[in-house]
Formats: structure tokens, sequence, C-alpha cells
């Protein structure tokens, strides 16, 4: 198997994971620039399948950083056609839409597009959050860790849900991906959290610092902060997402959705998935 990413420890995490079963060949998807980068891939053995994640979602900041992205994408797709590749796992987000009135959604979703368009089975999942709680680590530590204050600086906001996955649950379902074949977009996720809790949960030992969206826009722009479209992702509306579809698909048990405290009344944290999905969507959204 190939793994194209960009080395978070979340992502080294999971390669080895992974590895344990199967014969993997990572690259960097930041580095390649032209195919013959990507020949040393096939030194050892002839991989059949192929799975994508870009993790490191600090790199989102200029137009030329999305661009870099795309070519790279195009030059590993025509790699994976011309060395046979049978199947493709794509890690994306959910909300990704070539039309999303967000770029990074958007360019999430022209990615999505460049591998389904290959014509080589793909499977999309759509993943936000990623916390491996054994070694206190998450896909976000990146973008929102500020070392000089050796803190987290999040945005001020009111009930933004955050949709994670543990990262034992997401290894068992690329497994399921890499052994079956399962060619449609998923919802993976297996807790929900609001933004607070998420990261006092997933490194409970950094301090977590709290500035108004308008301070934190004027940071964009002074390039003092993370990049304007990233900040509004964390912004908008929480788009929800449903994993029943999912458990059943994999037949993996992905828990209740279970929410703190300050989202939903531990009261009903009992419901049964569907209508605490719909409790979600009544408290937070207001629908």
């Amino acid at each position: 198997m190939i793994f194209a990413h960009t080395f978070t420890s979340i992502e080294v995490e999971l390669a080895h994971q992974v590895g344990k079963t199967q014969k993997v060949s990572q690259i960097d998807i930041r580095e390649i620039k032209e195919k013959k980068q990507l020949r040393r891939l096939h030194n050892f053995h002839s991989p059949e399948i192929l799975l994508y994640s870009f993790q490191m979602f600090d790199k989102y900041s200029f137009l030329h950083s999305f661009e870099d992205e795309l070519q790279a994408v195009k030059i590993l797709l025509e790699y994976a056609i011309e060395h046979g590749i049978r199947k493709i796992i794509v890690m994306s987000y959910p909300g990704s839409y070539y039309n999303s009135s967000n770029l990074f959604l958007q360019h999430k979703g022209e990615i999505e597009k460049l591998f389904v368009s290959s014509g080589i089975p793909c499977t999309i999942l759509l993943v936000q959050g990623i916390m491996d709680t054994k070694r206190r680590r998450h896909n976000f530590h990146s973008l929102f860790f500020r070392a000089s204050q050796g803190t987290y600086v999040l945005p001020k906001t009111k009930n933004k849900m955050m949709y994670s996955i543990s990262l034992s649950s997401l290894v068992s379902i690329v497994f399921k991906c890499i052994t079956e074949d399962h060619y449609s977009k998923y919802d993976v996720f297996d807790r929900a959290f609001d933004l607070q809790s998420f990261f006092k949960e997933a490194s409970v030992h950094i301090p977590i610092r709290f500035v108004s969206p308008q301070w934190l826009y004027w940071e964009c722009y002074q390039g003092n902060y993370i990049s304007p479209t990233m900040l509004e992702l964390f912004l908008q509306p929480t788009l929800p997402m449903f994993n029943v579809r999912t458990q059943k698909e994999f037949n993996v048990h992905l828990g209740l959705l279970q929410l703190q405290e300050s989202v939903v009344a531990p009261s009903q944290n009992a419901f049964s998935m569907q209508e605490n999905t719909i409790q979600v969507l009544q408290n937070v959204h207001g629908y």
C-alpha cells in the first residue's frame, strides 16, 4: 500500500498501525513535484492500494499552498493509473464541495473530484477530528498551538460542535476499506464535543486561551495566526454528520453519540443514536 500524507503525529501513528498487517510505502505529499520522485514506491513490492491524507492544516494559507496540493495529487494519480493501483482511500473533510463558500472546503471538494475522476474506485472518509487519547494527540494541534505562548489559541464561539473519531476506530475502518470493497462517501466519527471540550480531552496538559473572532481576523491578515479560511471553518455552522450508515456498511460499532454537558443536558446522553442526533440538530442548529 502507498500512504501519501503530511507526516503529522496522527498520520505517522496511523501508518504504524496499518503497517502491522500491510506493507506500507510512505511519501510526503508536500514534497511531490514530479513523477520520478515516486519511483521508489515500487522498489520492494507492488502496491495496489493508495491511502491519502492531508492533516497538516496549518499549511493551508496562501493560494499557492492549495495549488501545490492539487498539482501533487495530479502527479500522484498519474502514477497510480500507470502502475495499476486498483483502490483509493481518501481521508477528506465534512462539507467538502467544489462550490462551497469556504475556500478550504472548496479545495477539499476539488481534491475529491480529482480522485473520483481518475477512474480508480474510491472510498472517501469524511473525518473532522482525529483523537489519539492514549498518547494525547489530535489532528488540529499544528493549527491552533502557539509555541511562543505554550497554549492553544481558539476563537470564542457558541455551540460549535466537533465530530471526532478515535485513532483506533479510524484504523479499524481503514482496514475494512483495504480488505473489503466500499466505494462511496462515509461520515466517520464516534464522539461529538464542543470546541473547548475537544481540546481539553485531546490534550489535557496544554492550556487553552479563547480570543474574539474579530481580533483573530486581524491577526490572520497580519500573518500572526492561521489563515482566514481556516478560521472561518471554525466559525461557520457545523454540518451535521451521521454515522449509522458507516456502522452498518463497515460492520463496526462506533458507540452512541456522546456530547459534553455544555451542548446537551446529562439526562439526554442516554438517547439512542438516531434520537440523539435529532436532539443535537435541534439544540445546536435550531432545526
